[in-house]
């Protein structure tokens, strides 16, 4: 039999010869690869794990103890192959256990050529859509799994919430059935949801927008503040919208004005931070004071990089100064 990459692999389970030889002339003549025939159910499920072709014509009326479908609910529970059902006979009760099987397609005899090649065709279409939209979903959850931060999506539609991960949960500290269905503005304080429409309004298909320092609305953590990552994509056949929250270092709180502080470094009625005036170290806590530029690494995590203005360079270094006035 032929086995060709490039074509679509079919196997022929059939136990009329006739009738076998004509699926296999038609088939080959139209480009499509017979990997195998078989005359009985039992012969079908062997041939089908050992072949794993990517399309069965299956006679639904077989000899032996395993007809057609039987032999079909075998192969697809176990193998995923999608089955057309080949019969002469329509009555209710043989279609009733065949639709159970959900099968791809049904060649009634007498074989008509342009139906055979329709609904192969469909078939094939099918189950490649349907493979790529599995397989869609598994690196969809795989990502779901293995991302660190809180990640909602919603629908673009309707803005309700769709679908989460358990770090959405945690964050918002809200219960994943509240989570669904709820409209995904209402993640973010009153106040602030101009802000977050007018990112919205930046994001084009298949663009992404970043933004730091957006405070979340949740059951007992408002003011937390989150870096967000948007981003329109399509999934499940729709246009959805997809938010990634990251926590701020240290769990900034977000000020009025939309400045940040740290909770456990500075009180919370107060909207300053107290610094030296000679030394300007900052006083993080009572008793401890701490320098600038530390402190706002820990907090903000910026790095910095150092030079001398030109001012400090004339007052603490003159001769320096006078140097490069020399070679300008």
């Amino acid at each position: 039999m032929e086995n060709s990459i490039d074509m679509d692999r079919i196997l022929i389970v059939e136990d009329e010869t006739i009738i076998s030889m004509q699926f296999e002339e038609y088939l080959r003549s139209h480009g499509y690869a017979v990997v195998g025939e078989a005359t009985s159910g039992r012969d079908a499920i062997l041939k089908a794990r050992s072949l794993r072709p990517d399309l069965i014509l299956m006679d639904i009326f077989m000899p032996g103890d395993i007809d057609g479908i039987m032999a079909s609910q075998t192969i697809t529970a176990e193998l995923d192959i999608p089955v057309i059902f080949i019969t002469a006979h329509t009555d209710e009760k043989t279609l009733t256990r065949a639709k159970n099987i959900c099968p791809y397609g049904y060649i009634i005899k007498p074989i008509n050529e342009n139906e055979v090649r329709a609904t192969i065709e469909i078939a094939l279409f099918k189950k490649k859509q349907e493979s790529f939209l599995k397989e869609s979903e598994k690196k969809y959850r795989k990502i779901c799994e293995i991302v660190d931060d809180a990640l909602i999506i919603a629908d673009i539609e309707s803005g309700k919430i769709i679908d989460l991960n358990v770090h959405a949960i945690q964050l918002f500290e809200i219960p994943s059935h509240e989570l669904l269905g709820m409209d995904y503005l209402k993640l973010f304080p009153e106040d602030k949801r101009k802000n977050f429409l007018k990112l919205f309004r930046k994001i084009g298909n298949g663009a992404n927008v970043t933004s730091q320092s957006i405070p979340i609305q949740g059951k007992n953590n408002n003011g937390i503040v989150v870096n967000l990552y948007l981003n329109i994509t399509e999934l499940w056949n729709r246009k959805v919208l997809l938010l990634l929250f990251r926590k701020a270092k240290n769990n900034d709180v977000c000020l009025p004005g939309g400045h940040k502080k740290n909770p456990l470094t500075i009180k919370k009625e107060d909207e300053y931070i107290i610094m030296c005036a000679w030394c300007k170290r900052i006083n993080e806590k009572q008793s401890e004071w701490k320098n600038i530029e530390l402190f706002i690494n820990t907090i903000f995590g910026i790095q910095f990089s150092h030079t001398i203005c030109p001012d400090c360079l004339r007052q603490h270094y003159p001769r320096l100064d006078n140097k490069n006035k020399i070679k300008s």
